[in-house]
């Protein structure tokens, strides 16, 4: 699915987001991944950030977020992972999408609300201008709509 993301059409590169978070949700293949996630979290985060179509950048946040797990060890280690990876750099952006596409910026605060946790990643939330946005994301009337 890695190299469907370098595709010139948009919809492969969004099937290849969604196959990736399918992969990713299912323990076994994440625990195939011990080790070699960098490079798949690495072309994840570059698709997120550079790619011209919002659905795209969407699918690869999502995708994203499903390296999370419920072990709060392995969680730490995924948000680190992504803080190093430049995650916070690629989803704040996102925040100011709201009259494109809704689901893109609650999607950007939900993985920037979980990498509150590293003192880094709250500095830099902090210095990126994101908790700017994030009040004014939650003020909107729709800001409570859930996440699925």
């Amino acid at each position: 699915a890695l190299g469907m993301l370098d595709s010139d059409d948009s919809g492969v590169r969004r099937q290849a987001a969604v196959l990736v978070q399918k992969a990713l949700n299912n323990p076994r293949n994440k625990a195939a991944l011990v080790g070699n996630d960098r490079a798949l979290l690495a072309k994840l985060l570059a698709v997120l950030k550079d790619d011209p179509s919002l659905r795209v950048r969407v699918a690869v946040i999502q995708a994203v977020m499903a390296f999370a797990g419920n072990d709060a060890l392995v969680n730490l280690e995924y948000k680190t992972k992504l803080y190093d990876g430049g995650l916070i750099t690629c989803s704040v952006p996102l925040l100011d999408m709201v009259d494109r596409m809704a689901l893109a910026p609650r999607l950007a605060a939900a993985a920037l609300a979980s990498m509150a946790s590293l003192p880094a990643a709250q500095d830099a939330l902090g210095a990126s201008g994101a908790m700017r946005k994030l009040t004014a994301l939650l003020s909107r009337p729709d800001a409570l709509l859930v996440i699925s």
